[in-house]
Formats: structure tokens, C-alpha cells, sequence
């Protein structure tokens, strides 16, 4: 994904995206990931990314040296599911073959509620 700002239309929508990961990618995942983090940091910035964090196999605690990635989950705004997947197509796990995009699911969603104050902790 390039760096530059993401405006959020106003006809956006919210979308539940879950990017499972291809099989047997996790030392490279891990190798890439500190290329595609800056990305979504970037666009929870600029609005386009609500929530966004790994998925893993199993529960691990935070510290643990190596956590068992198997894909991503994420809460965007955008206007269609396509402009979605053009967006995400762009980020370093779909160039390098980490997400698998054709397994990869949207749904169209709205937040209701949202618990004030919560810290969410960075994997």
C-alpha cells in the first residue's frame, strides 16, 4: 500500500474483511511483517481502517516468541466490497503471496456500539 492519505468518502460503508492466510507462510509473514504494519498504521490514521489485528491458530499470550499466524481480520470503510479488495491488493501480504485473496471474505457490516476507553494491545 503506498503512503499517501486515504480519504474516506462519505458514501463508505463498513466492511468485515478476513484475509486467511496460504498455507505454510508463516516464517515468511513474520520476515515481512514489519513492511506491512507502517501500511495499516497509515490508514487507521486516515480513517480507512476502524480496527484491524492477526488471526491465530491457537491463543498465545502476547510475549510469545513465536505466535501462530493463520491470517488477518479487519474493519474498513469503503464503498464497495471491490474497492476493498483494490485497496488490500495493494499491501506488501498480497504482493509477497501471504494472504490468500481468493479465500478472502467481505462482509458488509455496522458497528452498533462501541466500548469506550478499551486499549487494545499491538501483536
Amino acid at each position: 500500500m503506498s503512503n499517501s492519505v486515504t480519504r474516506v468518502s462519505h458514501a463508505a460503508k463498513e466492511w468485515l474483511v478476513l484475509l486467511p492466510d496460504r498455507a505454510n507462510v508463516l516464517d515468511r509473514r513474520i520476515r515481512i511483517r514489519p513492511q506491512h504494519s507502517p501500511n495499516f498504521v497509515q490508514l487507521h490514521k486516515a480513517g480507512w481502517v476502524t480496527w484491524a489485528g492477526p488471526l491465530f491458530q491457537r491463543p498465545v499470550p502476547v510475549d510469545h516468541p513465536r505466535r501462530p499466524f493463520c491470517g488477518s481480520i479487519m474493519v474498513v470503510n469503503d464503498e464497495t466490497p471491490r474497492s476493498v479488495f483494490t485497496k488490500l491488493s495493494s499491501d506488501v501480504f498480497v504482493k509477497e503471496d501471504i494472504w490468500d485473496m481468493e479465500n478472502t471474505r467481505i462482509f458488509s457490516m455496522r458497528t452498533l456500539k462501541r466500548q469506550p476507553g478499551v486499549i487494545g494491545v499491538e501483536a
